[in-house]
């Protein structure tokens, strides 16, 4: 009889997975959180909650990160911070170094009000704690009208960042303690022990983290908890504790190999995400970011749907919402998307003060021709006057945002007004339709 080999199979697109590189699919699920963040920059009816596609990043950043580092544990039996800590800061520190002073370079161009404390905010983007800059500054995220600072966008990054200094210190210490323990029994420290503590740990935080949104949450308090790492890490803490729970071969994974062999398990995985796309869809439909939706456990519901959409992806790579994701299109915007973000945010509070300049200056006559400012060859922003319209060209980018209107004041007052556009970043041209 011939002998059957146990050996996994290799599955989905072969040319976008190999050993050290990316699952296809994931860049897909990054795709879809930039299309949920642009959709509310670009006040698209019917999404008021794309706001949410920063919990999917958390929650694909947590998976991500817990992934690689048990992986190391697994081959060397330890985590090397140093050398862990230097790549982090490789990949993130130049853009946003780059972006932070181009910011403050171009700080003449943004309003008055929106640069009162850059000096301050830009320390803070350097040190990662631009979150905690804006809550002790009671920064309104959600404010309607008022200019954000140039470098409101950072604090995301901070809270990333601050999750890529303390939780593999945390791993560290689990390590070390487990260690401990099994050397006093003479026994050797197992694979499944590490997950098992660091799946532990991952539930205790993200219980800790729902539990002080819930009493945080009230309408004094809703930036502090929308901008909190200690509220928002509950999104990071459930991709880790997914990573630990399932992932058992992060390097076969990214060589695209089958870990699920019985037939009902592959179901699972292939209707899961589904579930997870259709709460993520509806939460973009219906959430607004008021404090009664925080306390009622938004956060942790939207990233409880993520985790159904990131980690059977992973694993099941030949699914069809796997292969889906893993569309040539989406794969590449999502690859390329994380090194632009701190970048691109920028841009996107450039050309809202670009605009709000225009108002100030006041284009005040009916029928006056459209003007324009240019910023080197790359970087314009667009006022059209007649339409209500104002566009950013990032690039090969174009977006394009309806300005709202209020009726209070002079026309060159309403114009300061009209600016609150958010600059979309896409990869085609889009036609623009006259409202």
């Amino acid at each position: 009889m011939t002998a059957v080999s146990a050996a996994p199979t290799r599955v989905g697109p072969r040319r976008y997975v190999g050993p050290g590189q990316s699952i296809p699919a994931l860049d897909g699920v990054r795709a879809l959180a930039v299309a949920l963040v642009l959709a509310d920059h670009g006040g698209i009816p019917g999404l008021s909650g794309g706001f949410l596609g920063v919990d999917v990043f958390f929650v694909l950043s947590g998976f991500l990160i817990t992934s690689l580092l048990l992986d190391e544990i697994g081959r060397t039996g330890r985590i090397g911070l140093k050398a862990f800590w230097i790549r982090r800061a490789r990949r993130l520190l130049p853009a946003l170094i780059v972006m932070v002073l181009a910011v403050v370079a171009l700080s003449e161009l943004f309003s008055e009000e929106s640069t009162a404390t850059l000096r301050d905010d830009a320390v803070a983007a350097f040190f990662w704690m631009s979150n905690w800059m804006f809550v002790a500054n009671q920064t309104d995220y959600f404010a309607q009208g008022a200019p954000p600072s140039p470098l409101q966008h950072t604090w995301s990054l901070a809270v990333e960042e601050q999750y890529y200094v303390l939780w593999p210190v945390l791993i560290a210490a689990v390590i070390a303690g487990l260690g401990a323990i099994a050397y006093r029994r003479g026994a050797t420290l197992s694979r499944r022990a590490v997950r098992t503590a660091v799946f532990c740990l991952a539930t205790a935080g993200v219980a800790a983290s729902a539990t002080a949104t819930f009493f945080l949450s009230s309408a004094d308090n809703l930036n502090r908890v929308y901008f909190g790492t200690d509220t928002r890490v509950q999104a990071l803490l459930v991709g880790a504790a997914a990573a630990a729970l399932v992932v058992r071969d992060w390097r076969g994974l990214t060589a695209g190999l089958a870990m699920f062999r019985s037939r009902w398990t592959r179901w699972v995985a292939w209707a899961l995400p589904v579930v997870g796309l259709v709460v993520l869809f509806m939460a973009a439909r219906i959430a607004t970011g008021s404090a009664e939706e925080f306390r009622s456990g938004l956060l942790i519901v939207v990233a409880l749907a993520a985790i159904l959409v990131i980690a059977p992806v992973a694993l099941a790579q030949d699914g069809p919402i796997a292969r889906l994701l893993s569309v040539g299109p989406l794969v590449g915007l999502g690859a390329m998307i994380g090194r632009l973000l701190e970048v691109t945010g920028g841009a996107q509070v450039l050309a809202d003060t670009l605009i709000a300049r225009f108002g100030e200056d006041g284009q005040a006559a009916e029928g006056r021709e459209h003007r324009a400012i240019s910023l080197g060859d790359g970087l314009s922003a667009q006022r059209l006057h007649g339409d209500r319209m104002c566009g950013l060209v990032i690039g090969q980018g174009l977006s394009w945002c309806k300005a709202k209107e209020n009726e209070v004041g002079t026309i060159g007052a309403q114009d300061a007004l009209y600016a609150r556009a958010r600059a979309v970043r896409i990869g085609i041209r889009r036609d623009v339709q006259k409202v």
